[in-house]
């Protein structure tokens, strides 16, 4: 028979191939790259690529290549396997799909024909025995099958799959009734929105378990319609769990719930208090027990600005009413605008209308203030909550025109220090010819003494020119004016 271009044979087998015998040729030598591998007309060949050369009779040499392919064997991967398997349904038995795990066991496996058998033997032998409807197979109690894995070159491969039945999550009841107090939405009406999940623990005291909730017991078993959780209750109701932990097969418990309105107080009310106060929260009479969240057991307690909660327990159901203690808002001194001897105090927030002071004078309800003397000053101001004032405090920048340098203690300089506490102060002096002769600054601190170029200055008149922000006003503040200044000659 004649030699074909390319064979294909399982990895890591041979083949023998038997070329054309005399008297055709006479010769024959076949090789692998340079590697002689037969001179005979047989050759026993793995995979690879090789060359023959015949010789007939007359010498005449030809030469042949044949490339002998490899199919791959089975990739077994049995330690992804995990034969341990739950009653999904609950119907007494466990449903596998093989042809699920096909794919899992044997890496390559779209390249083999598989079949799984019930016995070892039929598996070895290879026969027609092998389960007729592997995506249907089911087992009631643990088991053994075999899985046979081959292809058109590759004889079969046989492995065992052991099946056995998971453990169930423990419980220690599959039925409990709980009641529930209507205290969530605080209209007491019956229905209540219930954390099913929290539960669980009173079926199991295995950790990291969950939950799927059903209505009824068959869509429980057959992972039917889910209902949501946290689920709203009226009155009563009949809920399903079915239990769920990683390496533990499912379970299902049944969990009855009653709805019982509790009792809640109709004084108790929220508050708003002046900063710094007390009040008395009271929660009314008429009930078994009071636990506030200050640990107190009496039915009034005395609190500052807070939020706060009392367990109201009345006929076995135990109310939580939150209450809670504000602060009144207080008014916000945004801005004082100062010009001259005028003062306009800015407010925003708190409850108007509101109430002036300046210093210890009257308070009043105007928000300018008049012919206010120069210097340091508190403004106050209070709203209609008559809580404490809220203060600011000001400078007043109080022109003045004549100096007299004579060092006798009197107007011996122009003295505008309050400059310092403003934003953005600017202070200059001039003579009658625009010639600057002084320039105010935090290292002389705005206050000139008559002289300029480390010369007292002639008697005459000069001008001033000041301008700064106040803190918190946007619109700056300016001055300009004549001073006369009187020195000794």
């Amino acid at each position: 028979t004649a030699l074909l271009n390319s064979y294909t044979i399982c990895a890591g087998s041979t083949i023998l191939l038997t070329a054309e015998p005399s008297p055709t040729y006479s010769t024959w030598l076949w090789k692998k790259g340079t590697a002689t591998v037969s001179t005979t007309n047989t050759a026993t060949l793995g995979a690879g690529t090789y060359t023959i050369t015949f010789t007939n009779a007359s010498g005449c040499p030809f030469t042949k290549t044949i490339t002998i392919l490899e199919s791959p064997k089975p990739v077994w991967k049995l330690n992804l396997f995990s034969g341990v398997k739950c009653d999904e349904n609950f119907d007494g038995q466990i449903d596998v799909n093989l042809n699920d795990i096909t794919p899992v066991i044997i890496g390559n496996s779209s390249l083999f024909t598989v079949h799984y058998y019930l016995t070892q033997n039929d598996a070895n032998v290879g026969n027609n025995n092998y389960i007729q409807n592997p995506a249907t197979w089911s087992y009631t109690t643990n088991t053994t099958i075999w899985v046979r894995a081959f292809s058109q070159y590759c004889p079969g491969e046989v492995k065992q799959l052991d099946f056995k039945k998971g453990n169930d999550i423990p419980v220690s009841k599959t039925e409990d009734s709980v009641t529930e107090c209507d205290n969530a939405d605080n209209n007491e009406d019956g229905i209540k929105t219930v954390n099913l999940g929290s539960y669980i623990s009173n079926f199991t005291a295995l950790s990291g378990v969950t939950a799927t909730y059903y209505d009824n017991l068959n869509a429980a078993q057959n992972s039917g319609t889910v209902i949501p959780n946290p689920v709203s209750v009226n009155q009563s109701g009949v809920y399903y769990l079915r239990l769920h932990k990683a390496n533990y097969c499912d379970v299902i418990v049944k969990l009855n719930v009653t709805i019982q309105i509790p009792k809640k107080s109709i004084v108790l009310k929220d508050k708003a208090i002046c900063p710094g106060t007390i009040t008395q929260l009271d929660a009314g009479p008429g009930f078994d027990s009071y636990l506030w969240s200050t640990g107190e057991t009496t039915q009034t307690i005395d609190v500052p600005v807070g939020n706060y909660w009392v367990d109201l327990t009345f006929n076995g159901c135990t109310f939580r009413q939150h209450v809670t203690v504000s602060s009144v808002p207080m008014p916000t001194i945004t801005g004082v605008e100062i010009m001259g001897t005028t003062v306009t105090v800015n407010v925003s927030g708190g409850n108007p209308p509101y109430q002036y002071a300046i210093d210890n004078g009257n308070y009043q309800s105007s928000n300018v203030f008049h012919n206010v003397r120069g210097g340091d000053h508190t403004i106050y101001v209070i709203s209609s909550d008559n809580c404490a004032p809220v203060s600011y405090e000001i400078t007043v920048v109080e022109p003045y025109n004549v100096i007299t340098p004579n060092a006798d203690g009197i107007n011996d300089v122009l003295n505008y220090s309050a400059l310092l506490k403003k934003d953005a102060p600017f202070m200059q002096i001039f003579d009658r010819y625009g010639k600057i002769v002084f320039v105010g600054d935090k290292n002389n601190r705005y206050t000139w003494d008559g002289r300029a170029f480390g010369k007292a200055v002639p008697t005459g008149s000069y001008w001033l020119v000041m301008h700064w922000t106040e803190p918190g006003v946007a619109t700056p503040s300016q001055y300009s004016g004549w001073v006369l200044v009187k020195n000794r000659d």
